[in-house]
């Protein structure tokens, strides 16, 4: 009984035993899944504040870059990889997406975690408020669309009987200038319905008209909001009248366009060879007027602070020589901030020329040359056209048996040497007009089939650049210009105005 006993106890403990020794198994197996868990939610947490540790510095970086952009516009280029700790960053600029006024800015931060190689990136667009303002707002933020290779028209509208001389537009309000009254054209295109080929252009309810033939146009807005026509003049055909090549014109309101001030250009004889106003460019409240070569200065340079009582500054300059397309550029060097005029010339040693106008309100002294003609030149074929977009020069020449277009290097212009040459092609007509957005560049013409042409500019070779698409016509030396979307073209047959779109 007692033996039973004790075998039944000594049963009873072994099983306890067990229990326990399985208990405590259940015990092991649970604290061993849980320390995963434990260690997950830690690695998770980890993660996170390592992502967003980069997260900020990747701000930071975008921050860093639009304070370059301020300083020093030219100065905002990629930025290769460093390492920052345990992070690798990088700030990136994809000139594919460059505009005249504004840069497509990437930051990334490389970082790892968990063994596993991750990134943070963030992209954002940083205008040129500098050159935005000093073109008085006439500048693109936006990277045309699509690949422009089947282009089409949009719209268009004819001045008729009058031709277009010039082209502009601001704000999708396109000035045309021509050969007939009332001279200034002005043509609301906001709102304007596909296939719409007439009524564009605004009547003008106070009925202005100019008195002659006007050559070329710049528009400005001011602050505060007022928009100006700065045009270029031909003489009166009374002779007994006084010249006055230069005048400005109140456009705010485009039905009621006000003539504001007229002024003749410094120590011109107006019975000499070519006095009238010929091109003219507006940069940072100067305008800036030429004339044909002629027996005085063909430069002739206008305070613009005050719009309606515009002052010449000096007595002209010497040329000797006739611009048919000029751009003004700001670069600051030493703390001083330089202005060069850039401009295409029928000069055969200098086709293109390159002045640093950074004093010429010192009396009558005569600008500084910085170089002559450009030794990848063949021939002596006329410059025709300027065009710049960040640090490179579009420029383009009559027809050539060599090529029509180059691009230029002129992050250093006061080098003392000739640019340097970073591509050419040859387009099989004269360029009479460029604009330049990212890859693309967008030709205006006198080929009588392929008026207007889109070529594509990729890598820094010569003969990166590619011919994409062609549209018939024949544009006239008053060029194309780009905005939002839309190339406004000017042409000398009946579809006067004509806007071009990419239907992508």
């Amino acid at each position: 009984m007692n033996h039973m006993l004790k075998k039944n106890i000594y049963q009873e403990q072994g099983l306890i035993t067990l229990e326990i020794l399985i208990a405590m198994a259940l015990i092991v197996v649970v604290i061993s899944s849980a320390v995963p868990l434990v260690s997950g939610g830690q690695s998770t947490l980890i993660g996170s504040q390592i992502n967003q540790e980069a997260l900020y510095k990747a701000q930071a970086l975008l921050e860093n870059a639009r304070v370059m952009g301020f300083l020093d516009f030219s100065a905002l280029v990629t930025i290769p990889a460093t390492s920052d700790g345990s992070y690798q960053t990088q700030t990136t600029v994809e000139p594919a997406l460059n505009t005249q006024c504004a840069k497509n800015v990437t930051s990334t931060v490389g970082f790892n975690t968990n063994n596993h190689a991750l990134a943070t990136s963030i992209s954002t667009k940083i205008a040129d408020q500098k050159t935005a303002t000093a073109l008085g707002g006439n500048c693109d933020f936006n990277y045309p669309q699509g690949d422009w290779k089947k282009p089409s028209l949009w719209a268009w509208s004819a001045i008729t009987p009058a031709k277009p001389t010039a082209i502009e537009s601001l704000n999708n309000m396109v000035y045309l200038t021509g050969d007939k009254a009332p001279y200034l054209f002005i043509a609301n295109t906001k709102e304007v319905v596909q296939g719409t080929n007439t009524g564009l252009f605004t009547p003008f309810a106070n009925n202005f008209t100019d008195d002659r033939k006007l050559n070329d146009i710049a528009v400005a807005i001011y602050p505060g909001g007022a928009t100006y026509a700065f045009v270029a003049r031909n003489l009166p055909e009374d002779p007994l009248l006084p010249a006055l090549q230069f005048e400005v014109i109140d456009v705010t309101d485009a039905s009621n366009p006000v003539s504001k001030a007229k002024r003749s250009l410094a120590r011109i004889n107006p019975e000499g060879s070519y006095p009238e106003g010929w091109r003219i460019y507006y940069y940072d409240k100067k305008v800036y007027i030429v004339t044909r070569e002629t027996a005085g200065p063909e430069l002739h340079i206008f305070d613009a602070q005050d719009p309606e009582n515009p002052i010449e500054i000096g007595l002209g300059i010497e040329l000797n020589r006739t611009v048919e397309d000029l751009a003004i550029s700001q670069k600051t060097i030493s703390g001083t901030n330089h202005y060069y005029m850039y401009s295409a010339t029928d000069k055969n040693s200098a086709p293109l020329s390159i002045y640093d106008i950074t004093y010429p309100w010192s009396g009558n002294a005569k600008v500084l040359e910085i170089t002559s003609a450009e030794p990848s030149f063949s021939g002596t074929q006329d410059g025709q056209s300027i065009f710049i977009l960040g640090t490179k020069l579009y420029f383009g020449r009559m027809s050539s048996n060599g090529a029509e277009v180059f691009i230029f290097d002129i992050s250093n212009p006061a080098s003392g040497s000739a640019l340097p040459l970073i591509a050419s092609a040859n387009v099989g007509s004269s360029v009479t007009g460029i604009f330049a957005s990212g890859t693309l560049m967008f030709l205006a013409t006198d080929h009588s089939q392929r008026g207007f042409q889109v070529w594509k500019f990729e890598g820094n070779t010569i003969g990166a650049i590619n011919n994409i698409s062609q549209f018939p016509d024949i544009i006239t030396n008053s060029g194309v210009t780009y905005e939002n979307g839309w190339i406004y073209a000017a042409s000398s047959t009946q579809e006067v105005l004509k806007i071009i779109y990419d239907p992508l």
